[in-house]
Protein backbone atom coordinates (compact mmCIF):
# COMPACT_ATOMS: atom_id res chain seq x y z
CA UNK A 1 0.00 0.00 0.00
CA UNK A 2 1.41 3.40 -0.72
CA UNK A 3 1.61 6.46 1.14
CA UNK A 4 -1.74 8.31 1.71
CA UNK A 5 -1.76 12.31 1.25
CA UNK A 6 -1.75 14.45 4.07
CA UNK A 7 -5.13 15.46 3.74
CA UNK A 8 -6.45 11.79 3.61
CA UNK A 9 -3.99 10.82 6.62
CA UNK A 10 -5.20 13.64 8.54
CA UNK A 11 -8.90 12.77 8.17
CA UNK A 12 -7.84 9.23 9.34
CA UNK A 13 -6.23 10.50 12.26
CA UNK A 14 -8.41 13.15 13.46
CA UNK A 15 -11.37 10.60 13.17
CA UNK A 16 -8.85 7.43 14.99
CA UNK A 17 -8.15 10.74 17.61
CA UNK A 18 -11.94 11.07 18.23
CA UNK A 19 -12.55 7.60 19.02
CA UNK A 20 -10.58 8.04 22.46
CA UNK A 21 -12.29 7.03 25.13
CA UNK A 22 -12.11 9.90 27.45
CA UNK A 23 -11.29 8.06 30.45
CA UNK A 24 -8.19 6.83 28.74
CA UNK A 25 -7.47 9.86 27.01
CA UNK A 26 -7.30 11.58 30.94
CA UNK A 27 -5.53 8.35 32.28
CA UNK A 28 -2.71 9.12 29.20
CA UNK A 29 -2.84 12.14 29.68
CA UNK A 30 -1.35 11.97 32.90
CA UNK A 31 1.30 9.96 32.39
CA UNK A 32 2.43 11.97 29.72
CA UNK A 33 2.40 15.20 31.85
CA UNK A 34 4.53 13.64 34.19
CA UNK A 35 7.34 12.36 31.62
CA UNK A 36 7.15 16.10 30.68
CA UNK A 37 7.46 17.99 34.20
CA UNK A 38 10.44 15.31 34.93
CA UNK A 39 12.06 16.20 31.55
CA UNK A 40 15.26 18.73 31.81
CA UNK A 41 13.88 20.53 28.66
CA UNK A 42 10.67 21.36 30.71
CA UNK A 43 12.65 21.85 33.95
CA UNK A 44 14.94 24.46 32.12
CA UNK A 45 12.93 25.65 30.27
CA UNK A 46 11.52 29.51 31.37
CA UNK A 47 9.23 30.69 28.23
CA UNK A 48 7.17 27.79 26.46
CA UNK A 49 5.13 28.12 23.66
CA UNK A 50 1.65 26.09 23.81
CA UNK A 51 -1.46 25.98 21.89
CA UNK A 52 -4.69 25.92 23.52
CA UNK A 53 -5.90 22.32 22.86
CA UNK A 54 -9.37 21.08 21.04
CA UNK A 55 -11.57 18.56 22.53
CA UNK A 56 -9.90 15.66 20.18
CA UNK A 57 -5.85 16.70 21.13
CA UNK A 58 -3.94 16.63 24.33
CA UNK A 59 -5.64 18.89 26.57
CA UNK A 60 -3.12 21.57 27.17
CA UNK A 61 -5.32 23.19 30.45
CA UNK A 62 -3.42 21.31 33.46
CA UNK A 63 0.28 22.28 31.30
CA UNK A 64 -0.87 25.49 31.44
CA UNK A 65 -1.94 25.66 35.22
CA UNK A 66 1.37 23.69 36.13
CA UNK A 67 3.83 26.40 34.30
CA UNK A 68 1.79 29.34 36.21
CA UNK A 69 2.48 27.20 39.39
CA UNK A 70 5.99 27.39 38.47
CA UNK A 71 6.61 30.65 37.40
CA UNK A 72 7.37 29.84 33.90
CA UNK A 73 5.94 32.17 31.25
CA UNK A 74 3.68 30.52 28.64
CA UNK A 75 2.96 32.27 25.22
CA UNK A 76 0.42 30.77 22.99
CA UNK A 77 -0.17 31.28 19.15
CA UNK A 78 -1.59 34.30 17.52
CA UNK A 79 -2.09 33.60 13.75
CA UNK A 80 -2.77 35.62 10.53
CA UNK A 81 -4.80 34.88 7.45
CA UNK A 82 -2.33 36.76 5.19
CA UNK A 83 -0.96 35.21 1.92
CA UNK A 84 1.89 33.67 4.28
CA UNK A 85 0.19 32.47 6.72
CA UNK A 86 2.05 33.59 9.42
CA UNK A 87 1.85 33.05 13.23
CA UNK A 88 3.54 34.89 16.49
CA UNK A 89 3.56 34.23 19.85
CA UNK A 90 1.86 36.19 22.57
CA UNK A 91 2.43 36.02 26.25
CA UNK A 92 -1.01 34.67 28.23
CA UNK A 93 -1.73 36.61 31.06
CA UNK A 94 -5.31 36.71 33.49
CA UNK A 95 -5.86 39.94 31.22
CA UNK A 96 -5.43 38.36 27.83
CA UNK A 97 -8.81 38.41 25.56
CA UNK A 98 -9.10 35.20 23.77
CA UNK A 99 -11.67 34.75 20.45
CA UNK A 100 -11.73 31.75 17.98
CA UNK A 101 -9.55 31.97 14.87
CA UNK A 102 -8.54 29.58 12.38
CA UNK A 103 -10.13 25.32 13.34
CA UNK A 104 -12.19 26.87 16.24
CA UNK A 105 -9.01 27.57 18.36
CA UNK A 106 -8.64 30.02 20.93
CA UNK A 107 -6.70 32.97 19.94
CA UNK A 108 -4.96 36.30 21.91
CA UNK A 109 -6.98 39.15 20.44
CA UNK A 110 -3.65 41.20 22.64
CA UNK A 111 -1.03 40.72 25.11
CA UNK A 112 2.70 40.86 24.84
CA UNK A 113 5.01 39.26 21.58
CA UNK A 114 7.57 36.85 22.49
CA UNK A 115 10.16 36.72 19.07
CA UNK A 116 10.79 33.14 18.40
CA UNK A 117 14.67 33.37 20.28
CA UNK A 118 12.77 34.37 23.27
CA UNK A 119 10.38 30.74 23.28
CA UNK A 120 13.05 27.76 25.13
CA UNK A 121 10.16 24.85 24.66
CA UNK A 122 8.08 24.67 21.61
CA UNK A 123 5.14 22.35 22.69
CA UNK A 124 4.01 21.28 18.99
CA UNK A 125 0.69 20.37 17.80
CA UNK A 126 -0.60 17.63 15.30
CA UNK A 127 -2.35 14.52 14.45
CA UNK A 128 0.68 12.05 13.72
CA UNK A 129 4.46 12.24 14.78
CA UNK A 130 6.81 9.87 13.02
CA UNK A 131 9.13 8.61 16.07
CA UNK A 132 12.57 7.98 14.46
CA UNK A 133 12.89 11.57 12.54
CA UNK A 134 10.26 13.30 14.36
CA UNK A 135 7.95 13.95 11.08
CA UNK A 136 4.42 15.50 12.22
CA UNK A 137 1.10 15.62 10.56
CA UNK A 138 -0.45 18.93 11.97
CA UNK A 139 -3.88 20.64 11.26
CA UNK A 140 -3.24 21.31 7.64
CA UNK A 141 -2.67 24.98 7.55
CA UNK A 142 1.06 25.32 8.00
CA UNK A 143 1.17 27.83 10.48
CA UNK A 144 3.60 25.38 13.08
CA UNK A 145 5.76 24.51 9.54
CA UNK A 146 6.79 28.31 8.33
CA UNK A 147 7.45 29.72 12.49
CA UNK A 148 9.65 26.35 13.25
CA UNK A 149 11.39 27.02 10.51
CA UNK A 150 13.46 29.37 11.84
CA UNK A 151 12.49 28.71 15.78
CA UNK A 152 16.09 27.57 17.15
CA UNK A 153 14.85 26.69 20.38
CA UNK A 154 13.66 23.21 21.68
CA UNK A 155 10.04 21.06 19.91
CA UNK A 156 8.53 18.53 21.55
CA UNK A 157 4.90 17.41 20.94
CA UNK A 158 3.19 15.21 23.60
CA UNK A 159 1.37 12.26 21.67
CA UNK A 160 -1.02 9.65 22.38
CA UNK A 161 0.03 5.97 21.75
CA UNK A 162 -2.73 6.29 18.42
CA UNK A 163 -0.44 9.09 16.83
CA UNK A 164 2.86 7.43 17.23
CA UNK A 165 4.54 5.88 13.93
CA UNK A 166 7.43 4.40 13.20
CA UNK A 167 7.50 5.18 9.66
CA UNK A 168 5.43 7.80 8.15
CA UNK A 169 2.15 6.59 6.57
CA UNK A 170 1.60 10.16 4.37
CA UNK A 171 3.91 11.76 2.27
CA UNK A 172 6.09 14.19 3.51
CA UNK A 173 7.15 17.16 2.05
CA UNK A 174 10.72 19.04 2.02
CA UNK A 175 9.30 22.37 3.96
CA UNK A 176 8.02 19.64 6.50
CA UNK A 177 9.78 20.71 9.84
CA UNK A 178 10.95 17.59 12.03
CA UNK A 179 10.34 18.09 15.57
CA UNK A 180 13.12 16.94 17.97
CA UNK A 181 11.24 15.00 20.97
CA UNK A 182 7.96 12.77 21.52
CA UNK A 183 6.53 12.97 24.87
CA UNK A 184 4.62 10.02 24.83
CA UNK A 185 3.27 7.20 27.69
CA UNK A 186 6.40 5.40 26.55
CA UNK A 187 8.56 8.30 27.69
CA UNK A 188 10.55 10.74 25.79
CA UNK A 189 12.05 10.06 22.18
CA UNK A 190 14.59 12.00 20.67
CA UNK A 191 14.89 12.02 16.81
CA UNK A 192 17.70 11.59 14.79
CA UNK A 193 19.43 14.65 12.95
Amino acid sequence: MGLLSKRDFRQRQIRALEKINQTVKQKEEKIISKYLFNSNEWVQSKVVGITLSQVHEFSTDALIQEAKKINKTIVIPRTYNDDERTMEFVRLDADTILEPKVFGILEPTNGIVYESDQIDLMLVPGVAFESRDGFRVGFGAGYYDRYLANFKGITMALAFEEQLFKLPEWKVNDFDVPIKIICSTGGLQYATD
